[in-house]
This record gives structure tokens, sequence and C-alpha cells, in this order.
């Protein structure tokens, strides 16, 4: 029974979520990238309580670098970060998070949680994003 076949005579099962992630995985081997995307939204989307959500993030931030796009990389990794600290990914994905950044902000070894980063950009957004100070006459 191919995983096609599982879903559509079974998509309610416990293993639904695992048949969806695994027909992702089909096509991220063959380098149907967008294939790939569409099964492992999927996996989020219809199954949110199956265990292979987390790897669903990962394989969508791995699938998103592969298609040249690592600012939707990160964002991925993010979520899995975020939402499941405590996952076997979680140090895998931290990793793979700052290798999804632009080579500039690479350049010194960096030892932090992506989380880090973004609570720091956060912090200093007004300093980015604020209009200039004008100067009093």
């Amino acid at each position: 029974m191919h995983f096609r076949d599982f879903l559509a005579r079974f998509p309610k099962s416990k293993l639904a979520g695992n048949a969806q992630y695994w027909l992702g995985e089909s096509y991220y081997d063959l380098r149907e990238y967008p294939a790939s995307l569409e099964e492992f939204n999927k996996v989020v989307k219809r199954y949110p309580k199956s265990r292979k959500v987390p790897d669903a993030y990962y394989k969508r931030g791995l699938t998103y670098l592969r298609m040249k796009d690592p600012r939707r990389a990160a964002l991925e990794y993010e979520k899995l970060i975020e939402n499941y600290p405590k996952h076997r990914l979680f140090e895998k994905t931290q990793k793979n998070a700052l290798i999804s950044l632009p080579r500039r902000f690479r350049k010194t070894q960096v030892t932090f949680s992506i989380s880090y980063i973004l609570s720091g950009l956060e912090l200093f957004r007004p300093l980015f994003f604020s209009p200039p100070p004008t100067l009093a006459g």
C-alpha cells in the first residue's frame, strides 16, 4: 500500500500524519521540492497533533534552503525552536537556522540560539525602523 492509498483509506488513523510526512519525504528525495513542501504543509495543517509536525517544520526549512530561500527556511526553524524546544531536532535546527542567515552575519562563531537573535532584533527594532529624529531649529 502506498502513502496516498493509506491516506485515502484511513484519513483519521493515528498514523495518517506519519503517512503524510513520508509522502513529503518521498518528494523531497526525488528533489521535487514544491510538491514536498505541499505535503509537509498538510502534516502541519491536517494533523497538528501528529508526532511528525516538528519533523515537518524541520524538513520545510531544509526544503526552502534547497529552493534558495534562506529567509523562509529560518522562519520554519524558528517555529520548531519556539514550539518544540525539547524535540530531538532542536540543536540541529538551531545550527541550520544560523546557517540560513546571510554570510555577513556568520563571520564570527555564534554560540547562542536563534531565539536570542530574534529577541535582540525585537529590542533594537525601533532603532532600525523608526524615522530619524528631527533637529529642532
